[in-house]
């Protein structure tokens, strides 16, 4: 039978070899906070939903909204096993979410990736975190603090990112704990190190970024559109987002756009902007309107009516909406 022990061994964990950098508790914590304050984008742009994994978010997601990180760290630590032959092969061939929830097994990184899949499907964002992994009774001044060997899971809950690490619970059982549902950072910083968290390549441009937050913090976009944020929305995308039913699978112009988002609101006025001139009064009146309410603008005087409307900006609109 093999021996339960602390997950240090899901990755290879080398002793701090000649000139490489040990780093104190304190270092370790202030470094953590450091990587938290940078942006991740909220959603891989690259995540593909799954029926099974589907189905069982939405088990775990039903009735209390708020127990639904205890319930995903609780499911997996009682119903996935740390898969030791797939390490001590060097396979690692079980690291999708649907492989691991079939086979009830996986490495560190296919965990998290189980983990981040549920969440992604309850409807809450989900990144991936990899850095350096020790148990709790060793110390940083012995090990390499440049070297990736484990990987876990932050979720976006109550306007901040919280930290999971189901892999470190889940080789203590049972019976269940969960010393690693929601760490408190100092506590963490005992046994982890961040080097690297989430997407950062896929992000809004730097206008759009503390509006997107403010629309994810409101719930007011889906995950769907929380990625590839120069994507053109379509017309039944933005109908959807402003509680309408209908329209075309088809992208919008800017000033298409504007024109869904000025209905029901008083128009009037004169467009500001120097390339709008040429366009129907009403249209002018409309673009007038959003330019008042702070809901629609262009940028160095121009709208640029016929350029295609994109997921950030009707994310930044549904956050200047709601305020």
């Amino acid at each position: 039978m093999r021996k339960k022990c602390l997950p240090v061994f899901f990755c290879l964990l080398l002793l701090l070899p000649p000139g490489a950098r040990a780093m104190s508790q304190e270092e370790v914590l202030a470094h953590d906070r450091e990587i938290a304050d940078r942006w991740v984008n909220w959603v891989p742009a690259d995540w593909e939903r799954d029926g099974d994994v589907a189905a069982l978010a939405a088990q775990l997601a039903a009735g209390d909204p708020a127990a639904l990180p205890e319930r995903v760290h609780r499911w997996i630590c009682e119903n996935i096993r740390y898969d030791w032959d797939a390490f001590e092969a060097g396979t690692y061939s079980t690291l999708s979410p649907a492989s691991v929830l079939a086979e009830g097994r996986g490495v560190c990184e296919g965990i998290a990736n189980l983990v981040q899949a549920l969440f992604l499907e309850a409807g809450v964002p989900c990144i991936k975190v990899w850095g350096v992994a020790i148990t709790e009774d060793q110390s940083w001044e012995a090990w390499d603090t440049s070297r990736i060997n484990h990987t876990w899971n932050e979720y976006y809950w109550a306007g901040t990112w919280t930290s999971m690490d189901c892999t470190m619970d889940l080789q203590n059982g049972p019976p269940y704990r969960a010393a690693y549902l929601a760490p408190e950072p100092a506590f963490f910083a005992r046994t982890h190190l961040v080097l690297r968290r989430g997407e950062g390549g896929d992000a809004p441009d730097p206008w759009a970024l503390a509006e997107v937050t403010e629309a994810v913090d409101r719930g007011l976009v889906p995950l769907d559109l929380l990625r590839r944020y120069r994507a053109p929305v379509t017309e039944r995308e933005l109908l959807a987002l402003l509680g309408r039913s209908g329209g075309e699978e088809r992208p919008l112009t800017r000033l298409e756009a504007a024109l869904l988002l000025a209905e029901g609101l008083e128009t009037g006025g004169t467009a500001p902007y120097i390339d709008t001139g040429h366009l129907p009064a009403d249209a002018q009146a409309a673009l007038a309107a959003l330019y008042r309410l702070d809901i629609l603008h262009g940028s160095g005087g121009r709208f640029c009516p016929n350029d295609l409307f994109t997921r950030q900006e009707a994310a930044a609109v549904l956050a200047r909406c709601a305020r």
